[in-house]
């Protein structure tokens, strides 16, 4: 008996080793902790990166937004896909589009007095004045060559003080600034004039007088003089004009929807004797028409997708219909021409990239495009295609209807769902007043079996 108790244990002696069913115990619970801890590593690796490109994102829209307001310009801001390969897979995404690319600048003001020929007072200085005496010759300046690449984004802008439009000696057209070859209109890129409400631009007589605007007085009826903003942008399909007459915006109100005559009411007129500042936005998508950092125009139907070449910037004078038309008594100052959308600011987190829509096939490149207006307003857009950059981008945020318009990131850790953005993914919202929201979309973990 006393060996036996001897081989059992006895009750004051420490046991020195573990039963079979105690180890298979501990090594169990081992294998479950150690699941958990790498399945919350790659998890945590998954979100973070997530986290990075969510607010890198959203900080590059509201600097965008900060800088549209702050310098009355607009800001185009870019998320485009990277491939590592030329027409190989995307494997991440660039930012760009922040800062603009200063392509020429001109406030007038070195060294010439306002008793020089050509020179006058201008809106912060020395302004510009052209006419066939002291007209505007492009060698004399410092104009730089520049590279539009398609759907390159281009903002070009002047300040300018016109006569009054009812006045008896007012000219019918004032051109302001143009991008071209030369002064001609028909063979420039891009540009900006003034033209009284009742010219008649064209030699298409089945137009007729088109821009005449006539309002119904109880006493008679009385023409109303004012100025019509007119910009264009020429590829290789043509010139395509947009109006501060004919394309106000949606969210732009008239006074009245149309005059008893039944032509539209003008939104904003224009009457002169006072500095304005204009600017043309061309993106390749769409062309907008900016006073004082407001919009006034809108279109996108038939935009070109790439401006035909240009050298020079040509300030007051402009070649319509075979005629040499100078802007006279009205002084112009601070031109400026810039590309927008094109300078590089950072890329996403390795292994991040950009997703289309949740409703669209998920194999395609994606491309995102911010637009902030000096006023405040944020336009997202989103071009879909094995090129996304030479795509038509869909507006998705600038309908009444829906304000609101989403941007997804992910990766190969993305998993698929049908009801949903996929798990492990990041959606951004934008909303067109210039709110940005986010939220992680993170997939429950796989069970454990």
């Amino acid at each position: 008996m006393e060996n036996r108790a001897h081989v059992t244990g006895h009750p004051g002696r420490q046991r020195l080793a573990f039963t079979l069913a105690e180890l298979m115990t501990v090594i169990a619970i081992i294998a479950i902790i150690s699941t958990l801890v790498i399945g919350s590593i790659f998890t945590l690796r998954t979100s973070n990166k997530l986290l990075g490109a969510e607010h890198a994102v959203a900080d590059a829209i509201r600097q965008a937004r900060h800088s549209a307001r702050s310098s009355g310009s607009p800001v185009e801001l870019r998320l485009s896909p990277v491939r590592s390969v030329p027409d190989g897979p995307v494997t991440g995404g660039r930012i760009s589009g922040v800062t603009r690319v200063c392509l020429y600048s001109n406030s007038f003001d070195r060294g010439h007095g306002p008793t020089d020929q050509g020179y006058g007072f201008g809106m912060s200085g020395t302004g510009r004045m052209v006419s066939a005496a002291a007209p505007w010759i492009p060698n004399e300046e410092a104009d730089r060559d520049a590279t539009v690449r398609p759907r390159d984004g281009v903002y070009l802008a002047c300040a300018v003080r016109p006569p009054l439009a009812a006045h008896a000696n007012s000219p019918k057209v004032v051109p302001l600034i143009l991008w071209g070859k030369s002064d001609e209109v028909s063979t420039s890129a891009i540009g900006i004039m003034l033209v009284r409400s009742d010219a008649n631009l064209g030699n298409d007589p089945a137009k007729g007088p088109k821009r005449i605007t006539v309002q119904k007085l109880q006493n008679g009826s009385v023409k109303m003089l004012c100025w019509e903003v007119v910009g264009w942008a020429a590829g290789k399909e043509g010139l395509v004009e947009i109006s501060s007459f004919d394309h106000v915006p949606e969210d732009v109100a008239r006074d009245q929807p149309a005059l008893p005559t039944g032509i539209k009411d003008i939104a904003g007129p224009i009457g002169g004797d006072r500095w304005e500042e204009f600017g043309l936005l061309y993106d390749g998508d769409q062309l907008v028409l900016y006073r004082n950092g407001r919009r006034i125009a809108y279109l996108r139907a038939g935009v070109p997708d790439r401006l035909v070449q240009a050298d020079h910037i040509i300030v007051g004078q402009a070649m319509v219909d075979g005629a040499l038309i100078y802007a006279n008594r009205s002084p112009i100052d601070d031109v400026r021409l810039f590309k927008l959308g094109t300078e590089a600011v950072g890329t996403l987190p390795q292994g991040v990239r950009l997703l289309p829509d949740p409703s669209l096939p998920q194999d395609l490149a994606v491309e995102y495009r911010v637009l902030a207006h000096p006023d405040g307003r944020v336009e997202l857009s989103a071009a879909y295609g094995a090129d996304p950059t030479t795509a038509t981008a869909v507006g998705l945020n600038t309908a009444a209807e829906s304000p609101v318009g989403g941007i997804y990131l992910g990766g190969d850790f993305t998993r698929k769902r049908a009801d949903g953005p996929g798990g492990n993914s990041a959606h951004l919202t934008v909303a067109s007043d210039g709110r940005v929201a986010s939220r992680l979309i993170l997939a429950a973990p796989a069970a454990a079996h």
